[in-house]
């Protein structure tokens, strides 16, 4: 029984691969792959802090020249306003900002009753990285305190005898403790670089993300071509039933193979997809990977049968294809899930298979239910119609 699906699945495999159009699309998400880890290889910083002054000052632009020589990691920016910087966090575009008020000066700088919440944190709900980043703010706020902290000692304390060393005392320790900033070491105080440990830590987080972002991308590119395969199948099948090709079939085989007719591009652009994964070192488990994409195929397979049952007209199926296709793109989080910044899009973005197949992905055994939930769903409801069809 199952050679004679074989022979079927085989004989769709041949008919494809014939096609030079149809080999192109399965080359193209190798392709995809290695454009989108050549843009992921970039020097430039991946995560972005906006700043914005209240008013701006001495400390104010003392702190910026600071944090722009940390641009090593994360590239700091200065917003033009203050919906600016919260527009910019909201988008994604930042990690997130800080906003400096007006207690934010020279003058209330060794008063920590005063410089207390000068410093305003904007994040997003979904910032990883927010809090790594504000110890690179404190750093370069922590560097103009002590300096202060040293100037004022010297000024107001009995450490100078004379009164006429003050201004060459002032002056070498302004250069001593510029010049041990810059190397990490300390002298009269005890003065330990927040600096490094941060840099490490989102410089390990930083090369995570950018992991995660390209192999993300990959996957949600490789999600629509999944899709536009099955609707390629679902085209195929048009035509193999208009020729009469599964006539002398029994019924309950015939819905099988079917759903092999629709399943067979969607199974080489899987094959494809995943050795380009394997390739680019993006697949994190390779057994949730290739549970993810079985089930995935499945629910096209049981959704795009049950369609063709409803739709007779195969004008009005290729009309349906590209709006399934933009939809698939727009709604679902293939590359940016827009639904966590706007409500309204919440429903319809469950209204397409790869947002289920993409967040059990990203997820777990929540994810995989509703996936796994979805798949039994139009399985049950493809077979129902097809049998009472046939009837």
């Amino acid at each position: 029984m199952i050679s004679f699906y074989l022979v079927w699945l085989s004989a769709f495999f041949k008919r494809l691969l014939r096609k030079k159009s149809f080999l192109l699309l399965l080359l193209a998400f190798p392709l995809i792959c290695i454009a989108v880890s050549a843009g992921a290889r970039t020097e430039k910083p991946l995560l972005q802090a906006a700043l914005y002054f209240e008013n701006p000052s001495p400390l104010a632009e003392e702190t910026t020249d600071l944090l722009i020589q940390k641009n090593s990691v994360v590239h700091f920016y200065t917003a033009s306003s203050k919906a600016q910087l919260e527009q910019d966090v909201a988008t994604s575009k930042a990690e997130c900002g800080f906003i400096f008020t007006e207690d934010y000066t020279f003058e209330h700088i060794l008063d920590p009753a005063l410089w207390e919440g000068s410093v305003q944190l904007v994040r997003s709900p979904g910032s990883m990285l927010a809090g790594s980043v504000s110890e690179l703010v404190f750093d370069s706020f922590f560097q103009s305190y002590c300096r202060e902290l040293l100037t004022s000692r010297l000024k107001n304390g009995d450490v100078l005898k004379k009164s006429s060393q003050l201004s060459d005392v002032l002056s070498d320790a302004q250069t001593l403790y510029s010049e041990h900033c810059g190397d990490g070491s300390t002298f009269s105080f005890h003065f330990a670089r927040l600096s490094a440990d941060s840099l490490e830590k989102v410089t390990l987080e930083t090369a995570r993300l950018r992991k995660t972002f390209v192999s993300g991308i990959c996957r949600g590119i490789l999600s629509v071509l999944l899709l536009l395969c099955g609707l390629m199948g679902g085209l195929h099948l048009f035509g193999d039933r208009k020729n009469s090709l599964f006539l002398p079939i029994r019924s309950s085989k015939s819905i099988i193979i079917e759903g092999l007719d629709v399943a067979a591009p969607m199974l080489c652009m899987a094959v494809s997809g995943i050795a380009g994964m394997a390739f680019f070192g993006m697949v994190k488990n390779p057994f949730w990977e290739l549970l993810g994409l079985v089930l995935y195929i499945l629910s096209l397979t049981f959704g795009i049968c049950l369609l063709l049952r409803i739709v007779r007209s195969e004008a009005f199926f290729r009309g349906l294809m590209p709006l399934f296709t933009i939809g698939s793109l727009v709604f679902a989080p293939v590359i940016l899930d827009l639904s966590v910044y706007l409500k309204a899009l919440r429903v319809p973005k469950f209204l397409f298979l790869n947002s289920y197949y993409l967040d059990m992905i990203n997820g777990g055994a929540r994810e995989l239910f509703f996936l796994f939930g979805v798949t039994l769903l139009l399985g049950a409801c493809s077979l129902a119609v097809a049998r009472i069809s046939r009837s």
